[in-house]
């Protein structure tokens, strides 16, 4: 029985494990190695991290949280989670695990239109998010694919980098 499953290894999931390692918390952290991230060049907006690839800050961050004791990290993927009175169940692909909690730390994927080569030119020319890219394509032309009602958001907020 853990007192915790966290679901994903990207950057949340594995900050929440290494704060619940750190409270002597038994912890088990599942993710399936099919980060969001893949297509991103560079992570930014971690302090002291700025510009890592993303794979390296991974890396780094796997490493501080392998040195607790009760946190365990697997590659699997999560197929259900039951509540069973107080506890949960947790089902994986390969196996069922039991936790007091669970904290689901997957992010969020992108839902991309059905356009011919669009998925190729994911991450390459075709950005999500202007957080993430804004500034590397700073004072660029650049055209905003949104839903209608979210076009003057996106205008005001990407108004900064165009």
């Amino acid at each position: 029985m853990f007192d915790c499953i966290v679901i994903g290894g990207g950057p949340a999931g594995l900050a929440s494990a290494l704060t619940l390692g750190r409270a002597l918390k038994k912890t088990l952290v599942i993710d399936n190695n099919n980060a969001r991230n893949k297509v991103t060049q560079h992570s930014h907006a971690f302090l002291t991290q700025d510009g890592v690839r993303p794979e390296e800050l991974r890396a780094k961050a796997e490493h501080d949280v392998d040195q607790y004791d009760d946190v365990t990290r697997i590659n699997d993927t999560v197929l259900n989670i039951l509540k069973e009175e107080h506890n949960f169940i947790v089902e994986t692909a390969n196996q069922q695990y039991k936790a007091k909690k669970i904290m689901v730390c997957t992010g969020l994927r992108e839902t991309l239109p059905e356009i011919e080569g669009l998925k190729e030119s994911y991450g390459k020319s075709v950005f999500y998010c202007p957080w993430c890219d804004g500034y590397e394509l700073r004072h660029q032309p650049l055209l905003v694919a949104v839903q209608p009602e979210h076009v003057k958001h996106m205008a005001m907020l990407i108004n900064n980098w165009t």
